[in-house]
């Protein structure tokens, strides 16, 4: 009897240590273990270029650990990463690279870690601040022409009003290792006045340029712009090409209640029209009815299309109060496909003084 105990005895120790064996390997796994998961760079130079930090690990489980891959929030943060495995009780690292160039002020940037442990995602964050670098000439003034340095070829005066001129004042530099002198301006547009100080400009020293638009003499309403030539007596690029552009609109002094109800008011019956199937090249025409139902007259100041495959033109630019008027629109059938296209109605009513029009077409083209 005491014979066929002992292999039973025996065959079950064998069972159980084979089931701890298992369960020892089926629970081996690597286990990633940061020194800190967050660093501050605290405040750092744009000038001084990119910065790094090791984001140091240790594998505190019982099987190797390796890294997939990692995976930066952004293009300015460069991550690497130990390559090989690391085994049990052994140290790796990921390292953050970031360039604060053109990135100035705070940031925080997440780096996402895939590994094979068990829960296969960990999140690293850099943080700090850039101080912007200096700013220099080329920075400021960045459009050059022949020897001289301006911050673009336009002279731009944004949106102003029919109210009054106005003056703005532009930087220039020359970039050049000689003096040259502008010429007195000739041809300016009526409604430009130009001044250059100083009208030689010694090398390496800013000047300025100071223009003065007149959005009463330019008679015009929306997006304008007009060519302008600096001349100079540089050997080279002696004739500098230069543009003003804005955009104008109507001024409307302060009104009281009494004044507003008095106004005109500008009411179109639609606002917008599809032609439907337009065969390319083919001219199509719709017409907008508008109504002046203020108590004023209602003055159409200017009709402008946003391209010139559409043209525009109201059959009255005065309206009494009551009275109705009609703006007709031709889109010559450019393109292909679903077009839309823009007409903008400039007119004295305060309420709505720039109304958009739209055509539509599907243009087919064979």
């Amino acid at each position: 009897m005491k014979l066929r105990i002992v292999p039973i005895l025996f065959l079950t120790l064998l069972i159980v240590w084979n089931a701890r064996a298992q369960d020892a390997v089926s629970n081996a796994q690597p286990v990633m273990t940061f020194e800190s998961i967050i660093y501050d760079f605290g405040t750092i130079q744009e000038e001084n270029g990119p910065v790094t930090h090791d984001f140091t690990f240790q594998n505190t489980g019982n099987s190797d650990l390796k890294i997939d891959s990692v995976k930066a929030s952004c293009g300015c943060t460069t991550p690497g990463w130990t390559q090989t495995a690391i085994a049990p009780s052994t140290s790796g690292a990921v390292t953050a690279r970031f360039d604060p160039k053109n990135r100035p002020g705070k940031f925080e940037k997440y780096l996402t870690v895939f590994s094979n442990t068990e829960q296969r995602i960990t999140q690293l964050l850099i943080k700090g601040e850039v101080l912007p670098r200096p700013k220099t000439i080329v920075d400021t003034l960045v459009t050059k022409i022949g020897a001289l340095r301006v911050k673009s070829q336009a002279f731009n005066f944004e949106t102003i009003t029919t109210e009054k001129p106005v003056t703005k004042v532009f930087e220039m530099y020359n970039d050049s290792t000689a003096a040259f002198s502008f010429l007195e301006p000739t041809n300016l547009p009526p409604h430009v006045q130009l001044s250059i100080e100083p009208m030689t400009l010694e090398p390496k020293t800013k000047g300025t340029i100071t223009v003065t638009f007149d959005p009463k003499i330019k008679n015009d309403y929306g997006h304008v712009f007009d060519y302008i030539i600096l001349n100079t007596n540089e050997p080279q690029s002696a004739s500098k090409q230069m543009y003003t552009v804005a955009t104008i609109e109507e001024y409307f002094p302060p009104m009281t209640e009494k004044e507003l109800a008095n106004a005109p008011i500008i009411a179109f019956e639609k606002l917008e029209h599809h032609f439907g199937d337009v065969p390319k090249g083919q001219s199509v025409s719709t017409t907008f009815s508008f109504t002046n139902t203020g108590k004023s007259d209602l003055f159409i100041r200017k009709s402008k299309a946003s391209c010139g495959c559409t043209a525009s033109q109201p059959d009255k630019t005065q309206l009494k109060p009551g009275e109705t008027g009609t703006i007709t629109v031709t889109y010559n059938g450019s393109g292909k496909g679903e077009i839309t296209k823009k007409v903008t109605i400039y007119s004295n009513a305060p309420g709505n003084p720039i109304q958009g029009l739209l055509i539509k077409a599907n243009v087919l083209v064979e």
